[in-house]
């Protein structure tokens, strides 16, 4: 079997000259997504590559090793945030933003106060799907980018966050802006640009052929 990679004319007809930003526009970037998250979840080779991902990125989560002079007390604060870390469920919190920005491109999270957490530390950390990090109306400008707001040096400064996803029926469009201290934003760089595709985006052919394709290789014990 054999792929057939488009002619050069053909690709050279995608050609434009619109800005990462513009390129990579909210109605792109969800297109790519919904295709890129269906093939996940219909996909079995895919869906093992991303988690494997994952897992092995991430394992059984982040261990603080304390330095002092002091080793009872590098004990006790390790101790601590071992669970802090547990009660927070981090390590699976973790899985699951590092599974996101492979399938979405990029993930978000928010640093919280959540008075049930059974540790001093009441610090939690809240997963955001990427789809709530929108701007509720349709513009784009130099400082606001898709929910996003910049400075004059292009640094973040604030994240919008919808209240509810834009998908649910309610259709509720209320929504914070979140200080960028506050906000963990894990992405893939592009150039003048802060929205990005998922991981599926960057294959010549979609994954759908390749099951296919290993289907008949083991078949035929190649």
């Amino acid at each position: 079997m054999r792929l057939r990679r488009p002619t050069r004319t053909a690709a050279r007809a995608n050609a434009d000259a619109l800005s990462a930003a513009a390129a990579n526009s909210l109605d792109v970037r969800r297109t790519v997504r919904n295709r890129a998250r269906y093939e996940v979840a219909n996909n079995c080779y895919l869906s093992g590559m991303v988690q494997t991902l994952a897992n092995d990125c991430i394992g059984t989560g982040p261990r603080l090793q304390m330095l002092t002079q002091d080793s009872a007390l590098n004990n006790r604060i390790e101790a601590m945030f071992e669970g802090w870390a547990r009660e927070v469920h981090l390590a699976s919190k973790l899985r699951t933003m590092r599974h996101a920005k492979a399938v979405d491109g990029e993930v978000f999270a928010v640093l919280t106060s959540n008075r049930r957490i059974e540790s001093p530390v009441k610090l939690d950390v809240q997963l955001v799907e990427c789809d709530r990090v929108t701007s509720p109306w349709p513009s784009m400008t130099a400082t606001d980018v898709d929910g996003i707001r910049f400075d004059a040096f292009d640094n973040p400064v604030e994240y919008c966050v919808l209240w509810n996803h834009p998908g649910d029926i309610a259709g509720d469009t209320s929504f914070d802006w979140r200080p960028v201290e506050y906000v963990i934003h894990r992405f893939k760089l592009l150039p003048a640009s802060s929205p990005t595709l998922p991981l599926s985006a960057v294959f010549p052919f979609p994954f759908r052929p390749l099951a296919r394709i290993i289907c008949v290789m083991q078949a035929g014990n190649l």
